[in-house]
């Protein structure tokens, strides 16, 4: 899968909270309609910090956000991955299955 790098700036990451499969709404105090269930806030990964979809089989899905003005995130897909060195790619993957582990 591909690895983001959180350049400049941070990143909030989220998890989907389980849903029905069509989502119900309900209007907040001011009348507006917002999501049944809120997305969980899994933390803010700041500069350096590394996130990624992993072929780990286990799903979790997430979204991920910027949490600040100026945010910056470099993006290797799985392509270009593969074109470093495996000592890189073997660093670059246990780094971000270590943050997913502690974020899941």
């Amino acid at each position: 899968g591909s690895i983001h790098i959180v350049w400049k700036g941070s990143v909030e990451v989220t998890h989907a909270s389980q849903r029905p499969a069509r989502p119900s709404s309900r209007p907040d105090n001011r009348g507006a309609m917002s999501p049944a269930t809120p997305d969980r806030r899994l933390g803010v990964l700041l500069r350096g910090s590394c996130f990624g979809a992993l072929p780990t089989k286990s799903v979790l899905p997430c979204s991920a956000v910027s949490a600040s003005s100026v945010c910056e995130v470099l993006s290797l897909s799985a392509e270009n991955l593969a074109m470093l060195p495996e000592a890189v790619q073997r660093g670059l993957r246990e780094q971000t299955e270590q943050v997913t582990a502690r974020r899941g």
